[in-house]
């Protein structure tokens, strides 16, 4: 569990994009290389974009595109060719990379909030249907503080705040959910509230 994890966050520095739950074969690998090396002068944004979802509440005050990308198998092999310098993986090496994420649905969960959150105070769990299922491994991988103006609630008149913008991921055991059903995200704290994505794992391949 904690090799996956590991292992998530050095390919994230890689950067990635999802063509979801494709089988892994040799065709979906090198098409996955192939739509890497097209990117290679993509910004990390653009080649994540496709698999991009945004909250749909909205309503936390410290929110600055609060969003959740969903890496897979595909992405994996995906961004390990548009990061490569010089010649293209090998088919081999596309596979290894993407292996390392069947079975697993690895979100990369962006937040902001005013503290930086440890993720034993992030709450975070996929509604889809009735059923409820929790991640089995989430870590902060990221954090960075700015300054954000907001409104003081007495007296109304503007003032600054430190803020901060977390990055975690987020893994959870995909034989346990339908990926061929659309799932709801929701990911919460004392200070943001409550944040949403809506999953729709068979739009993103």
């Amino acid at each position: 569990m904690k090799k996956i994890g590991l292992l998530m966050a050095a390919c994230l520095l890689l950067t990635q994009t999802a063509f979801a739950m494709l089988p892994l074969t040799d065709s979906t690998i090198k098409a996955a290389q192939t739509y890497g090396e097209q990117r290679r002068g993509a910004s990390l944004g653009e080649l994540l974009a496709p698999w991009t979802v945004y909250d749909r509440k909205q309503l936390n005050k410290y929110g600055l595109r609060e969003r959740v990308v969903v890496y897979t198998p595909y992405l994996t092999a995906a961004v390990d060719t548009q990061q490569s310098s010089g010649q293209k993986p090998s088919l081999a090496q596309g596979m290894k990379v993407a292996k390392q994420y069947q079975g697993v649905l690895a979100l990369g969960l962006h937040l902001s909030t005013s503290v930086r959150l440890e993720p034993k105070n992030l709450k975070v769990k996929i509604y889809q249907g009735q059923k409820v299922l929790y991640p089995y491994y989430n870590n902060l991988n990221a954090a960075a503080q700015r300054d954000m103006q907001l409104p003081n609630p007495r007296t109304g008149q503007l003032e600054g705040v430190n803020v901060w913008d977390l990055q975690y991921f987020v893994y959870f055991d995909l034989s346990k959910l339908d990926p061929n059903r659309v799932m709801v995200l929701s990911a919460q704290d004392e200070y943001g509230g409550t944040r949403e994505f809506v999953l729709n794992l068979t739009k993103m391949n």
